[in-house]
């Protein structure tokens, strides 16, 4: 610092020799001046973007707001599709009880002649006798090239078509194909599940039979039937 007074460079205290000292050497002053007016500058521009950002979502926001309220005024009309359509090839068991609820008015149905047994058991066989009837119940005779199946279903919802146990084997097996015999009865005789229900939904089965190339018989749907673990051999 230059001291007017004592024209010799020292520290003083007068104050037109501090004023003067600032004008001689203005460095340290005119950098923190500079670095205060950049920040100052970003800040300004930092304060823009986020003025942007706040107009342009603001608009976003406004935009979906009038989507919305366009679609809840639409009313939804569902695909009409024609079940007779329905070609039975290429239309998988998994989907039996689609076709089922597709409102489509079936010319005749699959019936249970004897009622399933009350006690299946893992592994052990039993016996399913169904038949075809009309609408009057009249007892009908398919072709002999008509076969009919069994399926078993999960109680899920949408029921799940199983075709693997929890070991990853198949989970039926014995007597799941069958033809009309000459008394119009459809018999299988040995139907076996390899699986307990209680590891399943509702613990029980759907068990479905169905004809696998007829679009004009219902189905068979059986519900709740329940399979417990294997039944120990009498000594």
């Amino acid at each position: 610092m230059w001291c007017n007074f004592t024209k010799r460079a020292e520290s003083c205290n007068h104050p037109g020799c501090h004023i003067n000292h600032q004008g001689l050497y203005p460095s340290s002053f005119s950098l923190q001046t500079v670095e205060e007016e950049q920040l100052a500058r970003l800040l300004l521009y930092q304060n823009s973007l986020l003025t942007q950002v706040a107009a342009n979502s603001n608009q976003i926001n406004k935009c979906l707001d009038r989507l919305i309220e366009s679609t809840q005024n639409m009313a939804y009309v569902a695909p009409h599709t024609e079940p007779t359509e329905i070609d039975i090839e290429n239309c998988p068991a998994e989907h039996i009880f689609q076709w089922i609820s597709s409102g489509k008015e079936f010319l005749y149905s699959i019936q249970l002649e004897s009622q399933i047994s009350s006690n299946i058991y893992k592994e052990r066989g039993f016996s399913l006798v169904v038949s075809v009837r009309d609408k009057d119940g009249q007892y009908i005779f398919t072709t002999e090239n008509q076969k009919f199946q069994v399926f078993v279903f999960s109680m899920d919802n949408p029921p799940k078509l199983l075709k693997l146990n929890i070991s990853g084997k198949k989970i039926l097996r014995g007597t799941i194909e069958a033809s009309m015999s000459e008394d119009r009865l459809i018999t299988f005789a040995n139907v076996v599940i390899n699986e307990v229900t209680s590891h399943y939904v509702n613990d029980s089965f759907y068990l479905v039979v169905t004809c696998e190339n007829s679009l004009d018989i219902k189905p068979l749907t059986i519900s709740n039937v329940c399979v417990k673990a294997r039944k120990p051999s009498k000594v």
